[in-house]
């Protein structure tokens, strides 16, 4: 009887300790998944830097040289109003290709913009005394390549190149022409849609068109340790994600991409006014205008005392707009004037090509071609 009770209580121990084994060796087992998956995902970020650092590294290796545009003169005459011009770019989505986009077209039609901006700031300037612009990016300067299924088939170049070489290029050469013709530039910045790694985890800087501004900003204004001084007074840049607002005069513009006002086939009039409404109480900074882009079709509305002026795309149609949405046009961009005491005083539509030409030439000029092809 004392060896059985002696055998139960050594075999009570052993379950005892069998069962803290198990215990203990799940919870190694928990442990080590854990560090497994943390290890693969430092590995992961540790890649990503790694490819960010090497793309950074080929942008600096020589050295980035940028000829500062000299200061114009300051314009003096007192019987001429002070204006201030307004450039919205939005949309550009540089990589994406269809049978008559693609980067190339991009960069000339960007650079091509900035041009006709300052010629008609040249035109305007027997009106008014002109000396700074501020510049509206509206997001979707980069196609992406992980927004929709197969996205990576219908681009010519990889997100991380068309955020940190093709739009930096074409944005830095047009501000730098820009620098010649104005004294003072203020950027202000939000994100689009196509910016977004994906449909799911939409965190607020995760996003390539910030990637985009960021790289901008490091190319005029440097680093907190390596500043470029030499751009010091000359640009500014204010970084949002979703919405900024501008402040052009004593007036409010409210910059957003237009993604978060949901529509279908076509503008959604309905879905603008409706979130007009509901901004011009709940957000913090006052606001007058509202600018927008995304559903890349140059547009205007009133809604009260406020005014929605929708953007265009850089791109000139494509098979699914005209499918799904019955939709194409010239390629167009906004460029407008502010007067401290009446707002906005015009609005200039800038076409991205040389010519357009009118519906009834166009129709005449496709049926000669077919008739001869």
């Amino acid at each position: 009887m004392k060896k059985d009770s002696q055998k139960l209580k050594r075999i009570s121990k052993l379950t005892a300790e069998a069962d803290d084994h198990e215990v203990e060796s799940a919870l190694v087992r928990a442990q080590k998944r854990e560090i497994a998956r943390l290890t693969k995902k430092a590995d992961m970020q540790r890649s990503g830097e790694a490819v960010l650092l090497s793309y950074l590294a080929e942008i600096f290796k020589d050295g980035l040289v940028l000829k500062v545009p000299k200061k114009p003169r300051k314009d003096t005459r007192k019987t001429k109003p002070e204006w201030i011009g307004v450039a919205h770019l939005c949309d550009l989505h540089f990589g994406k290709t269809t049978h008559n986009y693609n980067s190339t077209i991009a960069y000339q039609r960007t650079v091509l913009y900035f041009h006709k901006v300052g010629e008609i700031i040249k035109a305007q300037r027997t009106a008014a005394k002109i000396e700074v612009v501020h510049i509206l990016l509206g997001g979707d300067i980069a196609e992406g390549e992980s927004v929709f299924k197969g996205q990576k088939l219908l681009i010519d170049r990889q997100v991380l190149e068309q955020a940190m070489f093709d739009a930096p290029e074409a944005i830095v050469d047009g501000i730098l022409y820009l620098m010649t013709i104005v004294r003072e530039i203020h950027m202000w910045c939000v994100v689009g849609n196509h910016g977004w790694d994906g449909k799911k985890y939409r965190i607020g800087a995760t996003n390539w068109d910030r990637v985009f501004y960021e790289t901008l900003k490091l190319i005029f204004k440097g680093t907190e340790k390596l500043p470029r001084d030499q751009f010091k007074d000359r640009i500014h840049f204010h970084i949002g994600d979703y919405d900024v607002t501008a402040r052009v005069f004593d007036w409010g513009l409210l910059l957003i991409h237009g993604d978060r006002i949901k529509g279908q086939l076509g503008m959604p009039w309905y879905g603008i006014g409706k979130k007009m409404s509901g901004w011009a109480d709940i957000l913090e900074e006052p606001w007058e205008y509202l600018f927008m882009g995304h559903f890349h079709t140059l547009s205007s509305i009133t809604i009260n005392y406020r005014r929605c002026f929708a953007n265009g795309s850089a791109e000139s149609g494509n098979e699914y707009a005209k499918e799904n949405m019955a939709a194409s046009g010239y390629p167009v961009q906004r460029f407008c004037f502010f007067d401290a005491k009446h707002g906005m005083v015009n609005d200039h539509p800038v076409y991205l090509v040389d010519k357009i030409i009118p519906q009834g030439r166009r129709f005449i000029d496709a049926y000669q071609e077919k008739k001869n092809g």
